[in-house]
């Protein structure tokens, strides 16, 4: 099976707390594309003061990605995109139109804090919602919140988000309560899409590899490619399901 699309990574080299060279990237890359991945979201952190890549950038890190992997990955795909931290800086961001959506389209990956989830978290999402770009909330499972109460999650996408899960979830790689509140989501069907969130070649290689299985043993290959599949394809086209 192949085709899979990873909606959250951190392998641009140098760009934030993920992948610091060239090398540490295409290792993730290969182990991807292992996996069955021919495209993959590129989404560094946006966080003011932090991280603040421009899209320029991203661009060229991708061009000479692929250039790197054109023979030995033909026909890998790498989509711009952007992880972006929702506080007071995102919104000038918003009304300022300086966001970068997935591939260009309508979707935006969006991370709230991991400890609380704010008072305005519905807020976000709608005003995310009336500027005409979808809210994709990264690894809800992660927020200590939910983690604690996985009917949050309900809530979450009641507010107008769509939920990205972490495949490293599924093998403990974030604890015992992350997991369960991803395993919680899976089986209510909450979940929209999924994501390695690969910052090192360590964690590629759990999540394209148990944590792939332990998804697919969860959900079976049908809803497998509604995961990995056609709602990517759908959300980095510009489209909304």
């Amino acid at each position: 099976m192949g085709g899979y699309i990873d909606m959250h990574t951190h392998l641009l080299p140098g760009f934030d707390d993920g992948a610091k060279e060239a090398a540490e990237s295409l290792e993730i890359l290969f182990q991807a594309r292992q996996a069955g991945f021919d495209g993959i979201a590129v989404t560094p952190h946006v966080m003011v003061g932090v991280y603040e890549p421009t899209r320029a950038a991203v661009d060229e890190a991708i061009r000479l990605l692929l250039e790197r992997t054109r023979l030995e990955m033909p026909g890998l795909v790498l989509h711009p995109g952007a992880e972006y931290y929702l506080d007071d800086h995102f919104y000038q961001r918003l009304e300022a139109g300086r966001i970068d959506p997935l591939a260009g389209g309508t979707h935006v990956l969006v991370e709230l804090p991991l400890l609380k989830l704010p008072p305005l978290t519905k807020e976000f999402a709608f005003r995310i919602r009336i500027k005409g770009f979808v809210p994709i909330l990264a690894h809800p499972e992660r927020y200590a919140d939910v983690g604690r109460e996985p009917r949050l999650a309900e809530m979450l996408t009641h507010a107008g988000y769509r939920l990205q899960i972490n495949l490293g979830s599924l093998t403990g790689m974030y604890g015992r309560k992350a997991r369960k509140a991803a395993e919680w989501m899976l089986k209510h069907e909450l979940v929209d899409f999924v994501g390695s969130d690969a910052h090192t070649p360590k964690q590629a290689m759990e999540a394209f590899g148990a944590g792939l299985e332990e998804l697919r043993e969860l959900v079976g290959e049908a809803e497998l490619d509604r995961l990995l599949i056609a709602n990517p394809a759908e959300a980095l086209g510009g489209k909304e399901t």
